[in-house]
């Protein structure tokens, strides 16, 4: 959790987008041809997953699109994987420089426009053999319940609202503890977004000396924001969130803190 802050701490002054972005709808196009050309599926998760499932005034900008396929192997191997997304992309006119950072592979886009420099990042988990043998069978579950969306001619192939939720409430519950930060007083969907704005700009001001608390709680507030969000825009599967909570039960996070959250955010399962 530490190698996520320094890595956001770091990262505060990416630029960020919405879904609708050119650079967004173009790198998703990319992930689509790579599932063809290699015949492996895959997932988005993170903000822009939330953003598939939410109406376009309610989306939050995020500087990255989370993305997982079920690899396991080394740098070198993952760019041989992703190729096709690489070809895609530079086809396009887009700059791709390739990284390791802490575990993910990532790829920073960017292009020179009208507007000036865009950029965005595009990365995917890095795991170990052994990691990766425990997760496997939570990975296969959640991409054979993503869900696929139709936007602007586009296919999303995001995770489920259900595992949305139930990661971001993960993450949320470690940064709660471990940085000793409270629930916002404020909960509504607006009050969490206007938060995360204020705290950003904030972040962004003070940037290269920055405070982890700080960067923690801005991930909190967009953890919760997203999850109030998917609840009250589309709902959750109260017997799949079931299923998908038992995932969690043994990565130290005591289950009623895990639904005991969910009640202080008024999220309901249906």
């Amino acid at each position: 959790m530490r190698l996520i802050i320094k890595n956001m701490v770091k990262s505060v002054n990416l630029k960020t987008h919405r879904m609708g972005d050119s650079i967004v709808k173009d790198s998703i196009s990319a992930l689509n041809f790579l599932e063809e050309e290699r015949q492996v599926k895959g997932r988005i998760a993170g903000g822009m997953a939330v953003q598939a499932y939410t109406p376009c005034d309610s989306h939050r900008k995020t500087i990255d699109l989370d993305i997982d396929f079920p690899f396991q192997g080394s740098s070198t191997e993952f760019r041989e994987f992703c190729l096709p997304l690489q070809k895609y992309l530079t086809n396009l006119g887009y700059g791709l420089d390739f990284k390791k950072k802490g575990y993910s592979y990532e790829f920073h886009l960017n292009k020179d426009g009208k507007k000036g420099k865009d950029s965005f990042v595009i990365q995917n988990p890095s795991r170990s053999k052994n990691h990766f043998a425990k997760i496997k069978k939570s990975l296969e579950r959640e991409i054979n319940n993503r869900r696929v969306i139709s936007r602007d001619g586009i296919k999303y192939k995001v995770i489920s609202p259900e595992d949305l939720v139930a990661i971001k409430t993960h993450r949320a519950l470690i940064f709660l503890d471990r940085y000793n930060l409270k629930l916002p007083k404020d909960i509504s969907i607006n009050g969490l977004r206007e938060n995360s704005r204020k705290l950003r700009e904030e972040i962004v001001y003070n940037s290269p000396d920055l405070n982890p608390r700080d960067v923690a709680s801005l991930r909190l507030l967009n953890d919760l924001y997203d999850t109030r969000s998917l609840s009250h825009q589309v709902g959750l599967n109260q017997h799949y969130f079931s299923e998908v909570a038992k995932d969690w039960e043994a990565s130290k996070i005591n289950k009623n803190d895990f639904y005991a959250l969910l009640d202080n955010l008024e999220v309901s399962l249906d």
